[in-house]
């Protein structure tokens, strides 16, 4: 569901834009459950909103509210909490004149983003063990950090 037409790809690049709004990292608990409440009482055909309030409010829920869970996902794992949490890692990884403890380090930490975005945003209809978790997260570091040295 999105206001943009995802047939084509400025319209799913506009869609995810929408997503990705970094003014959501300063939705507040009591703002994302008025914007469930929107939702809500538009589908029970009590509310009154524009248009306008309720795509905002349904792209708030779907950047910082687990789809399985129904729990809010924590802002540096949310989709606009990527960009401002993410991406300096990631510019830091690729710094120029880095000694191979700096770059392994910065490795490590780009996959420890990585395994916290996963996670926070994985299919929690499908249970996944510690084990598997961490043999993933060991074997994601291990590789990079080998990789960059």
């Amino acid at each position: 569901v999105s206001t943009q037409s995802t047939g084509t790809l400025s319209g799913r690049l506009k869609h995810f834009v929408s997503q990705v709004d970094p003014r959501f990292l300063f939705y507040t608990s009591a703002q994302l459950e008025e914007c469930k409440k929107m939702i809500k009482d538009n589908a029970a055909g009590t509310g009154n909103h524009s248009d306008e309030e309720l795509w905002r409010a349904q792209y708030a829920i779907f950047s910082l509210i687990h789809p399985d869970t129904g729990e809010r996902v924590p802002l540096p794992f949310s989709m606009p909490g990527f960009s401002p949490f993410c991406v300096p890692v990631c510019a830091l990884m690729v710094m120029p004149g880095s000694s191979p403890l700096v770059s392994s380090f910065y490795q490590a930490l780009n996959q420890t983003c990585n395994a916290g975005f996963n996670y926070c945003n994985r299919n929690a209809t499908k249970p996944t063990t510690n084990g598997q978790l961490l043999g993933g997260y060991v074997g994601a570091v291990g590789t990079a950090v080998g990789v960059a040295t």
